[in-house]
């Protein structure tokens, strides 16, 4: 790598002549730019890898929470420009999947019972539930990388997020658009979705108006007193 052609290699400038003939230092361009490498990298494997630039869909959402629908492709590269934008380098960024959400989870339990789940079988280091969820100052979730189901994977994904609210820390659900978070999904159910109740929503493959809310959705009608009511029965004479 080149050398620095402003600081020479040290990683700081100097400002101006300072207090009492103390020059005051700040960090140079390289070196701010280098922790942004690195902060992408501990986010997600390889994503310094991806195009810098000045434009993301997820710019100023890194500290609110967010459900986005999107494809690796599309994240990866909406994320990297978003946290080059953001340029604080400092805060602790996670991207983790359903599976290893489903394993720090079962972490927890396997000393107390035989786990089944292959994808725990896998994954088998991995730290408890409390500490994937609590340490990031925003955690993304990719809902549809675990294949093999298991009853609690909904709980585990309401846990999660209940954790990290009760920390009032961001977190984002992603949500592969090719497998849609509704009745059917290994991460759905009714608790999901109040959980999700009233988040705003960014749909990455839109071309307009991308961010919406969060509504309710129910897979069958309103309980209502018309649908509580017997048929009315009908009357035939001779």
């Amino acid at each position: 790598m080149a050398e620095c052609k402003l600081c020479g290699g040290f990683g700081f400038i100097q400002k101006d002549d300072g207090y009492m003939g103390l020059p005051t230092a700040v960090p140079c361009r390289c070196r701010i730019e280098k922790a942004l490498d690195a902060q992408a990298d501990k986010a997600w494997a390889q994503l310094s890898k991806i195009p810098k630039g000045k434009k993301s869909l997820l710019k100023g959402k890194l500290e609110s929470n967010l459900l986005v629908t999107g494809d690796k492709g599309q994240l990866s590269l909406n994320l990297r420009r978003a946290l080059w934008i953001w340029e604080k380098p400092e805060k602790f960024v996670k991207v983790v999947s359903d599976a290893t959400l489903m394993s720090a989870w079962l972490s927890s339990a396997s000393l107390k019972m035989d786990i089944a789940d292959p994808d725990f079988r896998r994954d088998i280091r991995v730290a408890t539930l409390e500490d994937l969820a609590e340490a990031p100052d925003l955690l993304i979730i990719r809902l549809g990388v675990k294949m093999a189901r298991n009853s609690a994977m909904p709980e585990v994904l309401v846990e999660a997020i209940e954790l990290r609210q009760h920390l009032n820390k961001a977190t984002w659900v992603v949500v592969d658009p090719e497998k849609p978070l509704e009745e059917g999904h290994v991460a759905w159910s009714r608790a999901v979705e109040e959980s999700l109740e009233g988040w705003d929503e960014m749909n990455l493959l839109a071309k307009s108006a991308p961010t919406s809310k969060r509504s309710r959705k129910s897979s069958s009608p309103p309980i209502t007193a018309e649908t509580l009511s017997p048929l009315p029965r009908k009357r035939f004479s001779l």
